[in-house]
């Protein structure tokens, strides 16, 4: 990789073997991990393209149709080739952030223990949730930034700053989240005295216009539908109850349903009445998303045929449904 790789710490296999390591083990994953009911419901972007959605902006539609676009091919697998391929990326600008930060062997460390975390490991690095572009954005502009405000002990503004106003713009165009991403390195530029000047340079008049210009999707389909995104997201920032821990342990189903080795209930346990139709032979979505060729929205459900589903666990990999009165 020459000059790069010596700079960079790319030099030693070790990183190498660790990325490529790290992505075989999620593809096998992805190969055998049944399809979520967020994975489906993600999928459906992908059938009814636009310039954002009622919850998420468009890059998780864009990363999900991906697989299947490069392919020609729908399943598992192949909707969740975007989200093993950023999140390798992620993991690699990660590890560049770390050798610029600290050493090659603390960057080594950092891109090992994010390889590990289960939650970082499965539901960033194998499920296709709008995270995944998220997490590969923000690794992207914190490398960026480390560059443009560490690179010298007295901080002169340079084109970088434009960037990471282009890539903050992507990290939120694939999840609201990516806000507070800018947020925090506008805050970082107040409180430090000699970087106060990024203000005053003309890069940053670039880097608020490539902002805007990147999440204008965002602002352009909340536009034309009385900005229900971000009524709903921002109305879901602000708790309308107290925490109880309390009231948690009463009903500990949600998180035990995290794990993979909850039980997969059987289409019995479902309580369905008999007149009503299946998605599939044996109560689950199957793995080509046949079921959903005809589906569409409705509200917060899904509709197949005439049957509106609901999900009854979410963070089951094997997707149940539940059915509630023909619509």
């Amino acid at each position: 990789m020459g000059k790069f790789a010596k700079g960079w710490g790319f030099g030693a296999s070790p990183i190498i073997g660790l990325l490529l390591g790290g992505l075989l083990v999620r593809s096998a994953i992805a190969v055998w991990l049944p399809p979520g009911f967020d994975e489906a419901y993600y999928y459906l972007y992908t059938q009814h393209l636009d310039w954002s959605y009622f919850d998420h902006p468009l890059m998780v539609g864009l990363s999900t149709g991906f697989g299947p676009w490069l392919t020609g091919y729908v399943s598992q697998f192949t909707i969740r080739i975007g989200s093993l391929l950023l999140y390798t990326g992620a993991l690699m600008l990660l590890y560049l952030t770390s050798v610029r930060l600290f050493s090659q062997k603390a960057a080594f460390l950092t891109v090992a223990i994010a390889s590990l975390i289960p939650i970082f490991f499965i539901g960033f690095g194998v499920l296709t949730l709008p995270d995944s572009p998220l997490i590969f954005f923000w690794s992207a502009a914190l490398l960026i930034a480390a560059e443009e405000f560490l690179r010298q002990p007295n901080y002169n503004p340079s084109w970088r700053l434009a960037a990471i106003g282009l890539v903050v713009g992507f990290a939120c165009l694939s999840k609201y989240h990516g806000v507070v991403l800018g947020l925090g390195l506008v805050g970082f530029c107040l409180t430090s005295s000699q970087h106060r000047a990024a203000f005053k340079s003309p890069w940053m008049l670039a880097a608020l216009g490539l902002f805007f210009l990147t999440i204008s999707p965002i602002m352009i389909w909340n536009l034309q539908h009385d900005w229900v995104s971000l009524r709903y997201q921002s109305g879901r920032a602000i708790p309308n109850r107290s925490y109880s821990l309390l009231a948690e342990a009463q009903h500990p189903e949600p998180y035990t349903r995290l794990s993979p080795l909850a039980p997969r209930p059987s289409p019995n346990t479902l309580d369905l009445p008999a007149h009503y139709p299946e998605l599939h032979g044996d109560g689950w979505l199957s793995s080509d998303f046949a079921d959903l060729g005809n589906a569409r929205f409705l509200g917060n459900d899904v509709a197949v045929g005439r049957s509106r589903c609901k999900v009854v666990a979410p963070w089951s990999a094997p997707l149940a449904m539940e059915f509630s009165d023909n619509y």
